[in-house]
This record gives C-alpha cells, sequence and structure tokens, in this order.
C-alpha cells in the first residue's frame, strides 16, 4: 500500500518591473535651420528602479542632436527622468518634408523589488 503525502505551497507572481516612455507632445513644426527641443520623460511602473538611455532616430539628414543634460536617466518609483533632445536643423531646404522621428527609452538593468 502506498502512502502519498501532499503540502500546498502558494506562489504569488508579479508583473515585471517596467517603465513609462511619456512625450508631452506628439507632433511639432519647424523651418530648416532652426532647433527642436523634445522632452521625454520616463516613469516608473511596477516598482522599476534603473537607469534608462534615450536615442532618436527618423531626424533629417545633417541633423545635430544634443541630450540634456544627457542621454541616461536613473529612475526608481516616484521619481521619473526626463532628457531634452535638442535637434539642429540643417539650414538646407533639401530637408523639407514631414519626419517619423523614433524615439526610444530602453533599460537593460533594473532592481525591481
Amino acid at each position: 500500500m502506498a502512502i502519498t503525502k501532499t503540502a500546498h505551497f502558494a506562489l504569488t507572481v508579479f508583473s515585471v518591473p517596467d517603465f513609462n516612455l511619456v512625450l508631452p507632445q506628439s507632433q511639432g513644426n519647424a523651418y530648416a535651420g532652426q532647433i527642436v527641443s523634445i522632452v521625454a520623460t520616463a516613469e516608473s511602473i511596477d516598482q522599476f528602479a534603473g537607469e534608462v538611455v534615450f536615442s532618436i532616430a527618423g531626424v533629417p539628414a545633417g541633423t545635430a542632436i544634443v541630450y540634456f543634460p544627457n542621454d541616461k536617466v536613473t529612475i526608481a518609483p516616484g521619481s521619473p527622468g526626463s532628457v531634452q533632445i535638442q535637434l539642429s536643423l540643417p539650414a538646407d531646404n533639401a530637408i523639407v518634408g514631414v519626419y517619423d522621428l523614433i524615439i526610444t527609452a530602453e533599460s537593460t538593468v533594473y532592481n525591481g523589488s
């Protein structure tokens, strides 16, 4: 005759800590030769804490990109981080058009609880 015992174990699974990328504006206008500033903010979700690196793609050829204060922020719950992305557009009418800029916020490491 076999004897079998069982026990219960309660496992609670939480979502993986994450963050949101927030842009106060989703579009803008500028003339060739002007400077455009875009603010991007990373906000913690589910206890995310770590470094977030911002980048931008799809800008017109010849555009100079500067991040203020730099392209990295450290965020934690209740403590978002923002960067200002400054685009210096070339004074060249050849760049006239509509551009789909892609702003990315990426983190490869986090310290969640």
